[in-house]
């Protein structure tokens, strides 16, 4: 990963979650509706689904995919826990470490609002994890597991 893609995509989420983690809200609010930080109103609970689904799309699932896919289990798999022999077509155990690692890692940085807010939730991110480092080993694509995680998130704000 690039750091223009680092600047672009992941720092904005970064600071806007630890900003609001400084100000005492819940950063889940941010994906399920809106609070209102630094006297604006970001993702309101009055916005428009399309909108909603474009925010969870490009602000979340996008910056998220890049650097957990795209820069973590990449840099796993072509380290010490690469993608196995050439021509290997199935999960190796090499290729499995760094789905199972690069998870960990996504669930642990989720878990932080966990700390904050006294919930387990964030922890549960481990899970679905799984199936957007497979769908990318799978793959070699980020498009597969940025869809995936967008639909997610969606179903888990309408629950």
């Amino acid at each position: 990963m690039s750091a223009a893609a680092v600047v672009l995509f992941v720092l904005p989420y970064v600071m806007l979650t630890s900003r609001a983690l400084h100000t005492g809200i819940h950063p889940a609010d941010l994906h399920r509706g809106g609070v209102h930080l630094a006297g604006i109103h970001w993702v309101g609970i009055h916005m428009p689904g399309g909108l909603f689904a474009m925010y969870q799309l490009l602000a979340v699932a996008l910056p998220e995919e890049l650097f957990f896919r795209g820069y973590i289990q990449e840099s796993l798999m072509q380290g010490a826990y690469g993608r196995g022999a050439a021509g290997d077509t199935g999960v190796c155990g090499k290729g499995k470490a760094a789905i199972v690692l690069s998870s960990v890692l996504f669930a642990l940085c989720h878990g932080i609002v966990g700390l904050v807010t006294g919930e387990a939730t964030p922890l549960l991110t481990f899970f679905p994890s799984l199936v957007m480092g497979w769908l990318y080993f799978k793959t070699s694509n980020l498009v597969p597991p940025i869809l995936f995680h967008w639909v997610a998130n969606i179903a888990y704000a309408s629950i």
